[in-house]
């Protein structure tokens, strides 16, 4: 028979090692976006990340929740160009 504590850590993983997605500022300088889980984090420089008002760091749990924040949020020529949503008509003459 399978222990509490065994039951209680397989519902921890099955909770928290799903991706995620967090908005940050790339090397290059633009915005973009970070697949992650939990063991991530400690790769990554915290100051690079966004943060909401109270001060914590943005998260998204599907990648188009993170690309729809960066183009509401963000200048556009400050978004990496693989997440950038264009303005077609300012291209035509």
């Amino acid at each position: 028979m399978i222990s509490q504590e065994t039951l209680d850590e397989l519902a921890w993983h099955e909770e928290n090692d799903k991706p995620y997605y967090r908005p940050l500022i790339s090397y290059e300088g633009y915005a973009t976006l970070a697949c992650m889980q939990w063991f991530d984090e400690y790769d990554y420089d915290e100051s690079r990340f966004f943060k909401d008002s109270d001060g914590d760091l943005l998260r998204f749990e599907s990648k188009e929740e993170g690309i729809r924040w960066l183009n509401e949020n963000i200048k556009s020529d400050m978004i990496d160009l693989e997440y950038r949503k264009y303005n077609h008509i300012e291209y035509y003459k």
